[in-house]
């Protein structure tokens, strides 16, 4: 299989990743522990302990929904300056601009604008999933805007004016090239199913217990690896398919 025929600039994207990779990783690596944390403590720690002193029951039918939209909005708090903060960190690597580890965070806690582009996006795809529990073909128009605001987080970077209106132009900058952002989407697929390979192989090895035990102990080092080497690229190769398309 000849990827760079498949996925365009490929060859180019690794080379240049591969130069910014280190980086790239310690400043992404404290900006995932924050929505990490707030994960931990909101959508397991504090419930599960509330849960054992017999103070919630996870059966309501009630309260847990506005609890899990509780949690939800504190993930997305914090989610969201990770994207902006990665976004920016790649985009001064493809500048050839300066980086250091304080990259990503010197606009840490300016990073409303980036919120409010991905918001906008959130809202429009929590309708849809709404509509289509009563009309299931909606539910894949959830799919078709996930792939569609591929560049939302590009373009608010490069002009933060009207965030609100980034998916919009991330749309209509996706249907002028189609191909080029399923290829995108392609290639980011295959570096998710190589960072979790591990597992589909231990998973694979469902009814040979002890086969499956070995392959356990050494999928754990080969999952943390794969991350940290593949992880930035899944989100280098979309900015730096997009800095060759302008």
């Amino acid at each position: 299989m000849n990827l760079k025929k498949i996925f365009p600039w490929v060859h180019e994207a690794w080379h240049s990743y591969t130069k910014h990779h280190l980086m790239l990783w310690w400043p992404l690596s404290f900006l995932f522990l924050t929505p990490l944390a707030v994960l931990i403590v909101f959508g397991g720690i504090i419930p599960f302990g509330l849960n054992s002193l017999g103070w919630i029951t996870f059966n309501h039918k009630i309260l847990n929904y506005p609890y899990m939209l509780i949690v939800a909005g504190l993930v997305f708090c914090a989610w969201f300056p990770f994207i902006d903060g990665i976004y920016r960190l790649i985009n001064d690597c493809l500048q050839g601009k300066p980086v250091t580890e304080d990259t990503a965070f010197h606009n840490l806690f300016n990073s409303q604008d980036m919120g409010k582009a991905l918001g906008a996006v959130f809202i429009i795809l929590f309708l849809l999933n709404c509509l289509g529990a009563l009309f299931k073909p909606l539910t894949l128009l959830v799919l078709l805007v996930m792939v569609l605001t591929l560049f939302t987080p590009l373009l608010l970077i490069k002009d933060n004016s009207m965030p609100w209106q980034k998916g919009l132009e991330s749309v209509k900058l996706a249907l002028q090239n189609k191909k080029l952002v399923a290829q995108v989407w392609g290639l980011r697929l295959l570096v998710t199913l190589a960072i979790f390979l591990p597992w589909i192989i231990v998973a694979g090895l469902g009814g040979f217990h002890t086969l499956k035990m070995i392959a356990a102990l050494f999928a754990l080092p080969a999952f943390v690896y794969l991350l940290i080497k593949l992880l930035p690229f899944y989100f280098y190769y979309p900015a730096y398919v997009y800095e060759r398309m302008k």
